[in-house]
């Protein structure tokens, strides 16, 4: 067992609605949603054109339909979809579905268990009074994900084809480099440069997806890899800095101060206190 162990994520969880329907046929042309569309197919078998692409789709696959993006679905025959309209987020506004780029098409390795969930899912969600519902719920959501995750990850993570991205998508790529270059200095004028657009324009459409400017994200970043360096680690706060990009051990107290209202050496001392078994 790992003490030094840490995880920091902040889940945002938007649910429009969570519906079991059954057709007898099935003809849907060219529709978009505001929100990620996730469709088990527990029977039946269909044909599902997004991006200028045709899939055939059977029972216990799940079609995934980005926002704003069309999509057709066609079946001459009757079937069952558990279906789920929802939006999902993770720290600093990014869009759990962006960062993991999952194909349009996954098939379910656990496909009983993604049943048996959305079926409590379902019944939590017609029920408006019942205790904890919303927990219940959220909690259902994410073990959904995880099945599919980790149906995406036994399939060898399948990439999302180009024509269903969005300008978000683009803005992954942005974040990720933000991520892996978080020991050296990085500019506005570098980042927009991956883009190929002007500063800016690029702050602008940044903060029109996520709200907040590609600097302040890079500071969050920045923030979340020193507080898991000090909770995890005994390497120096001079050593820290290296790692995050920041001038020398004295400028990185300060600025750590100034974002948490404590110093490194308290909050590492703070986290250490609370990881002790009793």
């Amino acid at each position: 067992m790992n003490n030094n162990a840490s995880m920091k994520e902040q889940f945002g969880l938007s649910i429009v609605n969570i519906v079991r329907s059954s057709y007898t046929r099935l003809k849907i042309r060219d529709i978009k949603k505001n929100q990620w569309v996730l469709s088990h197919v527990v029977k039946g078998q269909l044909t599902m054109e997004t991006g200028g692409i045709s899939y055939n789709v059977r029972a216990g696959q799940v079609m995934v339909h980005p926002p704003h993006i069309e999509f057709s679905e066609y079946n001459p025959s009757s079937g069952i979809h558990q279906v789920l309209f929802l939006d999902v987020t993770l720290s600093e506004h990014l869009d759990l579905f962006r960062m993991y780029p999952i194909p349009p098409v996954i098939t379910l390795v656990d496909e009983a268990s993604f049943t048996r969930c959305f079926q409590e899912l379902n019944s939590y969600w017609n029920q408006p009074d019942k205790a904890f519902r919303n927990v219940y719920i959220g909690a259902g959501i994410l073990e959904l994900i995880k099945l599919l995750l980790n149906s995406w990850e036994s399939d060898g993570f399948p990439s999302r084809p180009e024509q269903l991205n969005s300008t978000e998508d683009r803005f992954m790529e942005v974040i990720q480099y933000m991520q892996t270059h978080l020991r050296r200095k990085i500019s506005r004028e570098e980042l927009s440069s991956l883009l190929h657009l002007h500063p800016n324009y690029f702050d602008k459409l940044f903060y029109k997806h996520f709200h907040q400017t590609p600097m302040h994200m890079l500071r969050m970043l920045r923030l979340r890899k020193a507080q898991s360096l000090l909770e995890t680690s005994d390497i120096t706060l001079e050593q820290i800095a290296g790692e995050c990009g920041l001038v020398d051990a004295a400028y990185f107290a300060k600025w750590f101060k100034k974002q948490c209202r404590e110093t490194p050496g308290q909050y590492r001392t703070r986290m250490k206190i609370s990881k002790r078994m009793y």
